[in-house]
């Protein structure tokens, strides 16, 4: 489980909300924790990544941030606008306005 996101099944919602092993297990980031618990009651099998595609800004977090690259399926940790116009100056985004809307292409 990776901080930036994650969608589980309408099952392994259900087996939470159940379950003994996250009711008594509760202290932690919830995305390591969910983890932890699909896991340790061995379900959660058919678990798919966006690795390296989902990622943190560049120097923001060694281990979940690396560079910017075409594959980018998202980019966590945008808060500044110094760090947005980076990234949409790599993605080659170009601000068109149109009648009081904007469009974004590439």
């Amino acid at each position: 489980m990776a901080g930036m996101g994650f969608i589980l099944s309408w099952d392994l919602v259900q087996w939470i909300s159940v379950s003994d092993i996250p009711a008594q297990n509760q202290v932690g980031p919830e995305d390591k924790l969910v983890g932890q618990w699909l896991s340790m009651g061995n379900k959660g099998k058919n678990r798919v990544t966006e690795k390296p595609g989902m990622y943190d800004f560049p120097g923001t977090n060694g281990r979940c941030s690396h560079e910017l690259i075409p594959e980018t399926v998202a980019v966590h940790r945008l808060k500044r606008w110094d760090r947005w116009l980076q990234v949409l100056t790599f993605f080659n985004v170009i601000r068109v306005r149109s009648s009081k809307k904007y469009y974004f292409d590439k």
